[in-house]
This record gives C-alpha cells, sequence and structure tokens, in this order.
C-alpha cells in the first residue's frame, strides 16, 4: 500500500511524505504507482523555489519538507499534488491511504 502523509502548519502543508508500493500489479505494470509518481514528480518539478525545501527520494519513498517559507505559488503547488493524490486515493482505496495531520 502506498501511505501518504501529510502534516499543515497554519492551514500550509508543511510535510508530504509518500511511502511504499500500491502492489497492485507487477512492477512496471503498476498503473496506480505510476500515477503516483507522475503526481509527485510533476509537482516537484513545478516548484519554483526548491530550495525552501527538504527532499528525500529513494525506492518506495518521497519527503517533501518545507524548510524556509515558500511563496504562495509552491504552497498552491503542494495543495494540488494532495488534490490529485486524493483523486487517486478514491479510485484505489485498497492501494492508497493518504492521513492528514494539523491544521
Amino acid at each position: 500500500m502506498i501511505c501518504i502523509n501529510v502534516t499543515k502548519v497554519d492551514g500550509k502543508i508543511n510535510q508530504l511524505t509518500i511511502k511504499g508500493h500500491s502492489g497492485s500489479a507487477s512492477k512496471g505494470k503498476d498503473i496506480i504507482c505510476s500515477a503516483v509518481s507522475a503526481i509527485s514528480q510533476g509537482g516537484c518539478n513545478a516548484l519554483e523555489n526548491p530550495k525552501c525545501f527538504a527532499f528525500t527520494c529513494e525506492d518506495g519513498l518521497l519527503d517533501i519538507k518545507v524548510i524556509h517559507e515558500a511563496s504562495i505559488h509552491d504552497y498552491q503547488v503542494l495543495d494540488t499534488i494532495l488534490i490529485q493524490l486524493k483523486s487517486v486515493e478514491e479510485v484505489s482505496k485498497d492501494y492508497v491511504k493518504i492521513v492528514e495531520k494539523g491544521k
């Protein structure tokens, strides 16, 4: 299962962690993992100031943490990533789980 943990501070995403593999199909044919990867990678590419973030990227793990106050644009990108991941979760509840903490 892909576990996605989101921590918010003052209504803004402060940390987004995506961990695991969906296991819905064999490696290279898993459309759920592909969707989550495309959303997260595309979102990271859309950040205008990546120096405001600490990234950890390994097999089965992407962790994005705000380390310096980010721009409104970058917070909107993080929100967009989360909205898109929620869309994947909606149709793949057996393979994707999102947990949100904070406000």
